[in-house]
């Protein structure tokens, strides 16, 4: 009998378990456990309030939200009654048809960050884009492309444009789907 296939302490012979992995529970608490991965997640469970078992029964019943919300929402409601039932994760993940991981990521969300980051996606903090090309550009660019082309050339290529915008300094750099769209006007 090797380690590897151990899938529970039970199954260890006795010393093994008190000398081995005793103490590594007692110094690291239920983080370190033999089978699977190696490293167990902490198990969180779910206690809805009435308020919130309403909220994600007409969410389930309504359907007017996006399909990873009503997900969401029917992972939250299975994971409270399959507590009481004491089903497994993967159990519960089959008939739910998504991952365990899914259900781990749902039920960790809902205990650290509440009900709402539980069911709905982060807002993302960005920085709003830096206009680069602004109206004193787009004015350069345009009078750029209505003079006479260079010599040996019948007209200006939006190539032909970036280049031209980069050497008299108007711009640092550009590429030329960006020079048709400001030729364009959008």
């Amino acid at each position: 009998m090797t380690l590897g296939h151990l899938t529970s302490v039970s199954q260890m012979p006795f010393c093994f378990a008190f000398y081995i992995i005793l103490p590594i529970i007692l110094r690291y608490g239920n983080m370190a456990m033999i089978g699977g991965a190696g490293v167990a997640k902490t198990k969180y469970y779910i206690n809805l309030t009435t308020e919130e078992r309403d909220l994600l029964m007409r969410i389930v019943c309504e359907a007017k939200e996006s399909e990873r919300t009503i997900m969401r929402a029917r992972i939250l409601l299975m994971s409270e009654a399959a507590q009481a039932e004491k089903t497994s994760i993967k159990k519960l993940a089959d008939t739910l048809g998504t991952t365990d991981t899914t259900i781990q990521t749902v039920r960790t969300e809902y205990a650290k960050e509440g009900l709402e980051a539980a069911l709905y996606r982060k807002k993302r903090n960005y920085t709003p884009y830096k206009k680069r090309i602004n109206d004193d550009v787009i004015r350069q660019i345009k009078e750029l492309a209505a003079s006479p082309p260079p010599e040996g050339r019948k007209r200006w290529s939006t190539r032909l444009l970036c280049v031209e915008a980069e050497k008299r300094g108007i711009v640092e750099h550009i590429v030329s789907s960006t020079m048709s769209r400001v030729l364009k006007g959008e």
